[in-house]
């Protein structure tokens, strides 16, 4: 662990990904999932 600052909330692999069934976009910063409370999920990043 090196002490410095990220830019990263966190990072999902792939077999977490793969649980998820979720479908990440690099392109437009999003994923999308299925959740059994809300139904589609989608998750939005920005650039700043």
């Amino acid at each position: 662990m090196v002490p410095c600052d990220s830019v990263y909330n966190c990072i999902l692999g792939r077999p977490t990904l793969v649980a998820l069934g979720a479908v990440p976009s690099t392109i437009h910063l999003k994923m999308k999932y299925h959740n059994d409370e809300d139904g589609e999920v989608t998750i939005e990043a920005d650039m700043v």
